[in-house]
C-alpha cells in the first residue's frame, strides 16, 4: 500500500475545494454508519468507481487488487480508498454483497451546485435488485463460461428472518428463510436451550447472507449469544423494530407471492414463523412488487414455494466444525486472510470443479447439508459410480454441454418482476431450451436404457422438459429475428404482426429513398460515393460529409443545408434528405412502439415457463455435481472409493485413508496413508462405534491431519462423494462436532482457553451414540496439571456417557491409561511416528500411524526446525532433564532413564493424580476403598515390570 498524494483526489474531483467538500461528507457518512457493515461507493467520473470503506483498509485491500491498483488515503484520517473502473466495480460489488455480505450505497455528486452528494441507490444481500440493475450484475453473472469459477457466482443473497419468544418458561423461535436459488421459502418453529445450538446449526446449514431480528425479543445475554452465533456465522445483522413483524396482512401477501402454491396448514398455525415471514417478505421487497403489480394474473402462476424447514433429514454442523474441517474458503471481513474458491485450501475448493453456477451453489448446500437418508446417499453414489465407469459419457456431458449452460437461476430471477427484461434474456432461455434435445441425444448414446440404470430418472426428466418446452421453441423461432442474434440483436421479428411488417417495409422504402438522395447529390456534385459520406446520428438524423478541402462545393448554395463545421469535415443535409429523416424517425417511433409492445407480450408469455425452466436449473445443476464428484475421484492423486454407509452406531472403518486438501497441495509428493478403525469388538452389535482413538505424538508429526481425515471422510460419504481411501465404511453420523485450533474472541473478552471450554462444554451437551467427535490438543490454555484433569474427565464422560466415536490427539501421555482403567475396546491408542537420525539427532517425521503410545513430544525438536538459538535449545534440554529427574538420587535418575521406567514413573503420577480426585469425588469411605481398589487392579493388568516391582511393595 502507498501513502495518497492529492494528485489522484485533485485529478478525479477537479479542484481543492471540491476535494475539502468531497472528504468532509465522508467523513461524516463514515461516523454516522461508524458500527455498520457498509461499503460507500462514489460516482466520480465516466467508467470511473470511487471506493470509500468505513471499516477499514482490509476490504479495501481487497478490492485494490481486483482493479490491481494501489490503495490511497483520503484526508487527515487517512480513510482508505481505491480507484476502480466500470468493470472492477462490478466484480467489487459482488463480492461485498454476496459473498461478505454487507451493504452498498451509492452516491453520486448533486446537480445543483451546492457540492452536495445525493443517494443513487443503495442495497444490501438480502434486497440487492436495484444494485444488480444499477450494475448490470444478472448480465455478467448469468452469462456462461467462468461462472461456476467467480466468487460472486456462489450464491444469490439468501436472507433470513427470525423472531424469538418465551413458551412455559423456555425460549422458542420462528424462522423463514428465502432461498434465490431454488426460489423457495423454508420455515419451522423449534425450542432453544441455552446455547443456542439448534440456531447455529440451522444458520451454518442455510448460509444465508442476511439475517433480520427484533433486539428486544430476547435478554441481553442471550442477545449475546445470538450475535456471536451470527458473526460467527457471517451474518450481516438488520435490526428491526415490533412493528415491521406484524402478520396481520402476511397470509393474503404471502398468498400473492406464492401464486398458485398453497400454504401448508402448519405453517398457519405458527405465529413466530408468521411474523418471521412477514418482516422477510417486507425486506426482500417481495410487497413493494405485490402492490406495485397491476396485472392481477401475473400473482396467479406458479412462481415460489414454501416447505417446512426438516432439519433432521440433514447431518447437523455448526461453525466450530466448518472452520475445523476447513469446510469452505474463509472468507471474513474481520481477518487478513481472505482465499479465493478456487484455491485448494478448503474442502469445497477442492471439490469444486462444476461447470455451472448453479452446480457450484449446489455443491456448497450439499457441502453443508449432508444427508441423513441412506438410500438418498446411495442413489447419488450408484449416479457417480456409472459417470466414473463411463468416462466418454461425463466428459461429453461436461465439456459439450454443461459448459455452455447459463446461470438459469439468475436468468429466471429477471423473469419474477417482469422489469428489465430484455429479448436477450428470452434467447439465452431459448438457447438453453434447443440444447436439451442434444443432451438427451448424449443419453442415448451411451447411457444404458435399463430400468436399474441410476441415470435414467435424469434421462426421463430431460425428456419432459423438453416436451414442455417444445412449445416455448416455436413461440422463440416465430416472433424474434434469430438471424440478427449472431450481430448481437435481439429484435421482434416483423413477420409476427401485420402492422409491424408494414412498418418494416416502410422503414426499408425510405431507406433506399435516402440512398438515392445520397446518389442524386453525388451526381449533382460530380462526386464519388465514397467522397460523399452519408453517416447517420441520433440526435440529428442521417446527414451528409464533405473533407474540408471540398466545402466550397456546397457552401454558399441554397440548395444544402450546413449544419456545423469540424475538423473532419462539414456536414449538410438537402431539402429532401431532411422530409426523408422526419418521415423515417416518425416510422421508426411507431415500429419501436409496437416492438415494445410485442416484446412485452413476448416476455409475459415466457415468464409462464418459468417453472419448467427452474427444473430444468435444478436438474443441470445436480448432474453437473454428481458428474464433478466423478472427476474429482479420478483425478486425484490417488483414486477414491465408494464409500459404505451403515447403521448408525456401528463404528467407522477407514483402510489407507487420506485428507484430500493435504493431498491436493503436497505439490507432486505422496501423501502417507493411514488405516483409521473406531470400532469396539467388544461392544454388542447394536453399538460398536463407543471407541475413543487417543492419538499422542510429536508437534507437526501428522495428529492434526490424521484426526480430521476421519472428520472429513465422514461427512463427504453422507454427501454421496466418494472419498480418498482405499476402502472405507462409515456409519450414519448424526453431528461431527469439531474441538480444533486455538482462537480468542477478544471483542467480547473472551480468552483463547475459555473459548476452548466453551465448545468443548457445546460438544457434551449436544453429541449423540450417533455422533463423530474430533478433539485437538485440549487443556493447553491452563496449567499441567489442571489441563490434564479436564482433558482425562472430558474423554472419560465421553466414553462412559456419550459412548461415540472419538479421535482425541493429546500431549497429555497420561491420558493413554484410560484402556487400562475403562472396560476393554473402548479406548484404543495409536501415536504418530518420528525418529531422530543416530548421528546429527535430527527428527525425522515418518507420519505413520501405529499402534501403542508416543513416549516423547519432540517439542524442542521443532523449536529446533523453528531456528531458535543454540544455547535457548540446550537451556530447554537441561531444564527438561531436572523436571523429569526431579526429587530423585543420582542412581535412581539413571534408572529412570529407560523407556519402561519413564512410563512406570508417568504411570503413577497419573495414578496419583486420579486417586486425588477420587477422594474428592467418592461421597463414602467404601466408595473410596472400591474405587481405590478398582485402579490398584488396573495397575496389576499392566506388563510394566518395574510397576510391577512397586505394586509388589504396597
Amino acid at each position: 500500500m502507498s501513502k495518497c498524494s492529492s494528485s489522484t483526489i485533485n485529478q478525479l474531483l477537479g479542484s481543492i475545494s471540491e476535494v475539502d467538500t468531497f472528504t468532509d461528507f465522508v467523513k461524516r457518512q463514515i461516523e454516522e454508519q461508524a458500527n455498520s457493515s457498509q461499503v460507500l461507493v462514489f460516482e466520480v467520473k465516466a467508467n470511473l468507481t470511487f471506493l470509500i470503506v468505513s471499516q477499514g483498509a482490509l476490504l479495501v485491500t481487497r478490492l485494490g487488487v481486483l482493479g490491481e491498483r494501489a490503495i490511497e488515503y483520503l484526508g487527515e484520517n487517512e480513510i482508505p480508498f481505491v480507484v476502480l473502473n466500470y468493470r472492477k466495480t462490478q466484480e467489487a460489488i459482488s463480492l461485498v454483497l454476496f459473498e461478505l455480505g454487507l451493504r452498498v450505497q451509492v452516491w453520486s455528486k448533486s446537480r445543483t451546485g451546492k457540492g452536495d452528494y445525493v443517494k443513487l441507490v443503495e442495497g444490501s444481500p438480502a434486497y440487492s435488485h436495484s444494485l444488480e440493475e444499477y450494475f448490470g450484475l444478472d448480465e455478467v453473472l448469468s452469462s456462461s463460461g467462468d461462472a461456476a469459477s467467480s466468487t460472486s457466482s456462489q450464491t444469490l443473497g439468501n436472507s433470513i428472518a427470525i423472531r424469538f419468544a418465551q413458551e412455559d418458561g423456555q425460549l422458542k423461535f420462528g424462522v423463514a428463510l428465502y432461498d434465490a436459488g431454488d426460489n423457495m421459502f423454508l420455515t419451522g418453529e423449534f425450542y432453544e436451550d441455552e446455547s443456542f445450538g439448534l440456531l447455529e446449526n440451522i444458520l451454518v446449514s442455510l448460509q444465508a447472507k442476511e439475517i433480520f431480528y427484533c433486539p428486544v425479543d430476547i435478554q441481553e445475554k442471550d442477545m449475546r449469544k445470538f450475535r456471536d452465533i451470527a458473526s460467527s456465522c457471517q451474518l450481516l445483522m438488520t435490526p428491526k423494530e415490533r412493528k415491521d413483524f406484524d402478520s396481520s396482512l402476511v397470509v393474503r401477501d404471502l398468498a400473492k407471492v406464492l401464486g398458485d402454491t398453497s400454504i401448508p396448514p402448519s405453517t398457519l398455525e405458527q405465529p413466530l414463523v408468521l411474523e418471521a415471514l412477514a418482516v422477510l417478505l417486507r425486506c426482500c421487497g417481495f410487497i413493494s412488487d405485490v402492490l406495485e403489480t397491476n396485472d392481477a394474473e401475473q400473482w396467479k402462476k406458479p412462481c415460489r414455494t414454501l416447505k417446512p424447514l426438516e432439519i433432521s433429514n440433514y447431518m447437523r454442523l455448526d461453525a466450530a466444525c466448518v472452520r475445523g474441517l476447513d469446510l469452505l474458503p474463509v472468507m471474513n471481513r474481520e481477518f487478513d486472510h481472505l482465499v479465493s474458491s478456487n484455491q485448494k485450501h478448503s474442502l469445497y475448493g477442492i471439490l469444486n470443479r462444476t461447470k455451472t453456477a448453479m452446480g457450484s451453489r449446489l455443491l456448497k448446500k450439499w457441502l453443508l447439508m449432508p444427508l441423513q437418508n441412506v438410500d438418498e446417499i446411495n442413489r447419488r453414489q450408484y449416479v457417480v459410480e456409472n459417470f466414473i465407469q463411463n468416462a466418454i459419457f461425463r466428459t461429453e456431458l461436461r465439456d459439450r454441454h454443461l459448459k455452455l449452460i447459463p446461470d438459469v437461476a439468475r436468468l429466471c430471477r429477471r423473469f419474477q418482476k417482469l422489469k428489465n427484461v430484455s429479448l436477450q434474456q428470452v434467447v439465452r432461455l431459448y438457447q438453453l431450451s434447443i440444447r436439451i434435445p442434444l443432451l438427451l441425444d448424449c443419453f442415448s448414446q451411451y447411457a444404458s436404457k435399463e430400468d436399474s440404470d441410476p441415470l435414467k430418472p435424469y434421462w426421463q426428466r430431460l425428456n419432459g422438459l423438453h416436451k414442455e418446452l417444445e412449445r416455448f421453441e416455436e413461440l422463440v423461432e416465430t416472433t424474434i429475428d434469430l438471424d440478427l442474434v449472431q450481430n448481437n440483436e435481439f429484435v421482434v421479428s416483423a413477420q409476427v404482426d401485420e402492422e409491424l411488417s408494414e412498418m418494416k417495409r416502410l422503414k426499408d422504402e425510405i431507406l433506399a429513398e435516402i440512398a438515392v438522395a445520397h446518389e442524386d447529390v453525388c451526381t449533382r456534385l460530380n462526386l464519388k460515393v465514397d467522397k460523399l459520406k452519408l453517416e447517420r446520428k441520433e440526435s440529428a438524423g442521417f446527414y451528409f460529409r464533405l473533407s474540408r478541402k471540398d466545402e466550397r462545393l456546397v457552401r454558399g448554395n441554397p440548395n444544402y443545408i450546413i449544419l456545423e463545421t469540424r475538423k473532419d469535415g462539414i456536414r449538410f443535409v438537402t431539402k429532401a434528405l431532411s422530409r426523408l429523416n422526419e418521415k423515417y424517425f416518425c416510422t421508426c417511433a411507431d415500429y419501436e412502439r409496437k416492438q415494445t409492445e410485442m416484446k412485452n407480450k413476448i416476455i409475459q408469455v415466457v415468464s409462464s415457463y418459468l417453472t419448467v425452466f427452474e427444473e430444468a436449473s435444478r436438474l443441470l445443476a445436480e448432474l453437473d455435481v454428481l458428474s464433478t464428484f466423478a472427476v474429482v475421484a479420478i483425478d486425484a492423486p490417488e483414486p477414491y472409493c465408494r464409500p459404505w454407509i451403515d447403521k448408525a452406531g456401528s463404528g467407522i472403518r477407514l483402510l489407507g485413508a487420506r485428507h484430500p486438501i493435504v493431498e491436493e497441495n503436497l505439490e507432486g509428493k505422496q501423501f502417507i496413508a493411514n488405516d483409521c478403525v473406531l470400532e469396539n469388538n467388544q461392544a454388542d452389535s447394536d453399538n460398536r462405534g463407543d471407541v475413543l482413538v487417543v492419538v499422542t505424538g510429536p508437534n507437526m508429526g501428522g495428529k492434526s491431519t490424521y484426526i480430521r481425515t476421519v472428520g472429513v471422510i465422514t461427512l463427504m460419504a453422507h454427501m454421496g462423494c466418494f472419498v480418498p481411501a482405499q476402502s472405507a465404511r462409515v456409519a450414519l453420523t448424526d453431528r461431527i462436532l469439531c474441538r480444533i485450533g486455538s482462537t480468542d474472541y477478544q471483542m467480547y473478552g473472551v480468552s483463547t482457553f475459555m473459548a476452548e471450554m466453551l465448545e468443548t462444554s457445546s460438544i457434551l451437551r449436544v453429541a449423540s451414540p450417533c455422533s463423530l467427535i474430533i478433539i485437538d490438543e485440549l487443556g493447553r490454555g491452563t496449567s499441567t496439571e489442571e489441563g490434564f484433569g479436564l482433558a482425562y474427565s472430558i474423554a472419560e464422560y465421553i466414553v462412559l456417557h456419550i459412548r461415540c466415536p472419538c479421535m482425541f490427539a493429546t500431549h497429555f501421555h497420561e491420558l493413554t491409561f484410560l484402556s487400562n482403567t475403562l472396560p476393554e475396546g473402548m479406548v484404543q491408542n495409536v501415536h504418530v511416528t518420528a525418529e531422530t537420525h543416530p548421528e546429527t539427532q535430527q527428527l525425522q517425521f515418518l507420519y505413520k500411524v501405529e499402534s501403542g503410545v508416543c513416549d516423547k513430544s519432540f517439542g524442542i525438536h521443532v523449536a529446533e526446525f523453528a531456528g531458535f538459538p543454540a544455547f535457548v535449545i540446550q537451556d530447554a534440554k537441561d531444564t527438561v532433564d531436572r523436571l523429569e529427574n526431579y526429587g530423585m538420587t543420582e542412581d535412581a535418575s539413571d534408572v529412570v532413564k529407560s523407556v519402561e521406567k519413564k512410563e512406570a514413573y508417568r504411570y503413577m503420577r497419573w495414578f496419583l493424580a486420579e486417586a486425588k480426585r477420587l477422594e474428592c469425588s467418592c461421597q463414602t469411605q467404601r466408595q473410596k476403598e472400591e474405587a481405590i481398589s478398582s485402579l490398584k487392579n488396573a495397575a496389576r493388568r499392566s506388563s510394566n515390570k518395574y510397576l510391577q516391582s512397586i505394586l509388589s511393595c504396597i
